[in-house]
């Protein structure tokens, strides 16, 4: 049976199969896309292909009023994530609630039946997360667990990342102490991209973000809340920005200290529909 849940930016969950607040109807999971073309006598040439922002709509069944108003307060003024899981994975979006309608509590239902409407602001990407902790290159100890993330860590060095989608966007987290440092990401023995910003850092960590909605560069504290901008010490001869492509790649870490460096890479793989 599918499920559904909502996730804040505190990572507390509310569950949508709840008895008491149960999503029925869910309308929108599709996708649809704009497409352009030119004619040349009676073939077709795609010019312009975009997707289109999804909403997804449906009714939540809560039990009385008190339920209703624990949503709204989950819901109100937050950065929320949804969660759905068709079959055997959970996929997320980044959304927001576009609309909550408040009806009565109905004669013959005794429920509460309302409409919602659910906004994603991103394709749904895949929560598999898989986190490598190494004292050195040689001597590696892996662990898995379920996050909206797919991850993988090292002191120095390269890094292998394996993704089943084109074009992933990737937070780079770059821990401190860490002095000027810089990346190159390869595939094929080519250089695909690089980035280096010209900073010293005694604390915390600078994370490096090409996600399109929280794209930039600072200085972030131990729960990774950002609380310098330093965007304007990169080197604007390179891209900064990494963007995996399908299949391996591999991402290279260096920096002008003599402490180790300690690097966590989260690529999130976006898929149209699920």
């Amino acid at each position: 049976m599918r499920k559904f849940k909502l996730i804040d930016e505190l990572n507390n969950e509310f569950d949508l199969m709840r008895k008491d607040a149960f999503l029925s109807t869910p309308n929108g999971l599709g996708f649809s896309k704009n497409i352009d073309f030119f004619q040349v006598d009676d073939f077709f040439i795609e010019t312009e292909k975009k997707i289109n922002q999804a909403t997804i709509t449906g009714e939540i069944v809560f039990l009385n009023y008190e339920v209703y108003q624990e949503f709204f307060n989950f819901i109100n003024k937050k950065t929320l994530k949804l969660g759905y899981k068709p079959l055997n994975d959970w996929y997320f979006a980044d959304c927001e609630i576009s609309k909550l309608e408040k009806s009565e509590i109905g004669y013959q239902s005794k429920r509460l039946i309302c409409n919602i409407e659910i906004v994603k602001k991103t394709p749904f990407y895949l929560p598999v997360l898989e986190f490598f902790e190494e004292e050195t290159f040689e001597s590696t100890k892996r662990y898995n667990y379920t996050y909206p993330y797919f991850y993988q860590s090292a002191t120095s060095g390269k890094i292998e990342i394996n993704s089943q989608v084109d074009n992933s966007p990737t937070k780079m987290i770059i821990n401190a102490p860490v002095l000027n440092p810089s990346w190159a990401l390869e595939q094929n023995g080519k250089v695909l991209s690089r980035g280096k910003i010209n900073v010293e850092v005694n604390a915390g960590r600078i994370i490096v973000d090409s996600n399109p909605l929280s794209l930039g560069i600072c200085i972030a504290d131990n729960t990774n809340k950002c609380v310098e901008n330093i965007y304007k010490y990169s080197d604007f001869d390179t891209e900064r920005f990494i963007y995996v492509p399908k299949g391996k790649s591999y991402l290279t870490f260096t920096h002008d200290g003599l402490s180790d460096l300690s690097v966590v890479v989260e690529v999130r793989e976006h898929y149209d529909t699920i």
